[in-house]
């Protein structure tokens, strides 16, 4: 997994972040604009409020999907 082909944005989850990690990190300016170098940053806003999302990996990422899985799975036929 650890390799360039797995590490795209299409293989990873799109989670909240915090906005001040992405100040501190420079991947967003003072004016809450994505650096063209953040290409796994994602800016929604609705007026003046601003969400930031980020493209991760690893098991806090994986961990909710596979719970679902399993609750469609028990849902479906059972304990």
């Amino acid at each position: 997994y650890g390799t360039p082909q797995y590490q795209g944005v299409a293989n990873q989850v799109l989670s909240t972040y915090p906005q001040a990690i992405l100040l501190a990190e420079g991947l967003i300016d003072a004016q809450g604009n994505v650096a063209r170098r953040a290409t796994d940053v994602v800016r929604d806003c609705q007026g003046e409020i601003c969400a930031y999302y980020r493209y991760l990996q690893g098991t806090s990422m994986a961990a909710p999907h596979v719970s679902g899985v399993v609750a469609l799975i028990i849902s479906q036929y059972g304990t």
